[in-house]
């Protein structure tokens, strides 16, 4: 079963070698990766283009912001899963293997994601909470030293943009990104929230790991 690994190429430059070449040893082998160039004001797109021959690279010309980068790229891709990962964000080799087979195991699941650790090895996201009464977002183990603790695989109220996976199924029935949310934040919450309501599963799968260099895109 196809893959494809969707890149939003926005102002990763001192990152993209990193986030490719990490996606050239990963062990699940039918994959594709698209990078979409989103109007970036760097090198991204000419590192993609001299030196990732494998990888489509798609240029908007444009910032259309992280919904609309994120659409162009899921609407180019051909696989059954479709996983959208920030360019600031390194995975370990088994990461798509552990994704996929967590996803092909229950169709009911829409939406998945994996444990992502800040540099130093400390826990960034271990799954999505949603706290009330004001509905902000809480991320499960952050900040946590990693000791396994999180690392039962579960339902989620959302899952992290940084590495999110949806199926192909999941996305025909609740559409895409809204773009509404320009530039950056909340576009994945929403798309869980749609995926949840629509009745599929969102759950974090632990096991697929991941470094995020958390917003460093983004600050400017």
């Amino acid at each position: 079963l196809l893959a494809s690994v969707i890149i939003l190429g926005w102002g990763g430059e001192p990152y993209i070698r990193a986030c490719l070449d990490a996606l050239r040893r990963q062990t699940y082998p039918s994959r594709e990766v698209i990078v979409v160039d989103n109007g970036s004001p760097d090198r991204t797109g000419e590192i993609v283009e001299a030196d990732y021959p494998e990888v489509r690279l798609i240029r908007t010309g444009r910032n259309l912001g992280v919904a609309g980068g994120n659409n162009v790229g899921l609407k180019a891709a051909r696989g059954q899963i479709r996983v959208l990962i920030n360019a600031d964000v390194e995975v370990r080799p088994d990461w798509l293997e552990h994704l996929v087979r967590a996803m092909l195991a229950d169709p009911t699941i829409g939406v998945a994601g994996a444990k992502l650790l800040y540099p130093d090895g400390t826990i960034q996201f271990a799954g999505g909470q949603i706290k009330g009464p004001q509905g902000y977002p809480h991320h499960s183990g952050w900040h946590e030293t990693d000791c396994g603790q999180w690392d039962m695989a579960n339902d989620v109220s959302f899952i992290t943009g940084a590495t999110l996976a949806i199926t192909r199924q999941a996305l025909e029935r609740i559409g895409y990104e809204d773009e509404r949310f320009f530039p950056i934040d909340f576009e994945d919450i929403d798309m869980s929230y749609r995926a949840r309501a629509a009745g599929f599963r969102v759950v974090l799968v632990p096991q697929a790991v991941a470094i995020h260099h958390e917003s460093s895109t983004s600050k400017a």
